[in-house]
């Protein structure tokens, strides 16, 4: 593989080998997250599936969040979430995560595995069976008491679709869900993201005027963006100028005020500083 640990173009993009299956995007408390597939990997993971359903009665589950592929700017937000809970160790420096597409000069990708219910030895039979390495990331690396059994790791993720038992575990694709219209046309909602700049400058915002909805996100490549219009059910982000942000950002603030809401406008660079107390 020719990426950059976390630089690999978003699903859809010309190049890239990752996919979304339906159904494995949403939102958490920390935005909105998809699990990113190669089909090899995907393959292993039904396999996983398949064989603790077979052998124990349960299904495995993958943790809610960026917890398949990880692109560079969510693996930027996980290591600031650990490093202001005390354990910077507990997310990988940005550009080494085994979630970016390599991991100490192996391609690969990594999953977070939720149990429901099983024993660790129970996943890594299961997850074992299927091809995937686990217990690697152990408390040294990790800064965790046992380190992170959850973590296991397919090192042939970019390679050929795995067999099991003479059949590929890789379902045909089946076309996405009718996304319900969210008023396309009238522009009241939507994604945009400022031109200007890198991907350090750009700034962007979930938007819905009528509301007066306004949350915005940190620095990020276009992909992510359009990532996160899609999961609205919309085609795709707007690109705007720098003043055209700022000024949809006062319309919606003015919008919460004339529906009695109370905003606080707090600059976007000011937010960090603001939770890391320096403000």
């Amino acid at each position: 593989m020719s990426y950059s640990n976390g630089q690999i173009p978003a699903p859809g993009t010309p190049g890239s080998p990752l996919f979304v299956p339906p159904g494995c995007s949403g939102w958490d408390r920390n935005g909105y997250w998809e699990f990113q597939f190669t089909p090899a990997t995907w393959a292993r993971w039904n396999e996983a599936k398949r064989y603790a359903e077979e052998h124990f009665g349960r299904t495995l589950h993958i943790r809610t969040g960026w917890n398949v592929y990880r692109p560079y700017p969510i693996q930027v937000e996980a290591r600031a979430r650990a490093c202001r809970d005390g354990n910077c160790l507990g997310a990988a420096k940005p550009g080494t995560s085994s979630h970016g597409g390599n991991w100490r000069g192996r391609d690969c990708l990594a999953i977070d595995v939720d149990p429901n219910g099983l024993r660790w030895s129970q996943v890594w039979e299961a997850c074992e069976h299927a091809g995937f390495a686990c217990g690697l990331i152990t408390q040294e690396i990790s800064g965790m008491p046992g380190g992170e059994p959850w973590h296991i790791i397919d090192f042939a993720a970019f390679g050929a679709i795995p067999t099991f038992g003479g059949v590929k575990p890789f379902p045909k694709p089946e076309p996405e869900p009718a996304q319900p219209k969210r008023r396309k046309r009238d522009m009241s909602s939507g994604v945009i993201y400022t031109q200007s700049g890198n991907d350090q400058q750009r700034r962007g915002a979930v938007i819905d005027t009528e509301s007066g909805y306004f949350s915005p996100f940190g620095w990020f490549p276009v992909g992510y963006a359009d990532s996160v219009a899609k999961g609205l059910g919309l085609e795709q982000a707007a690109p705007v100028t720098d003043g055209h942000y700022n000024q949809i950002k006062a319309d919606c603030l003015a919008q919460q005020a004339r529906n009695g809401q109370i905003a606080v406008d707090i600059a976007d660079e000011d937010v960090p500083k603001i939770l890391n107390g320096a403000v």
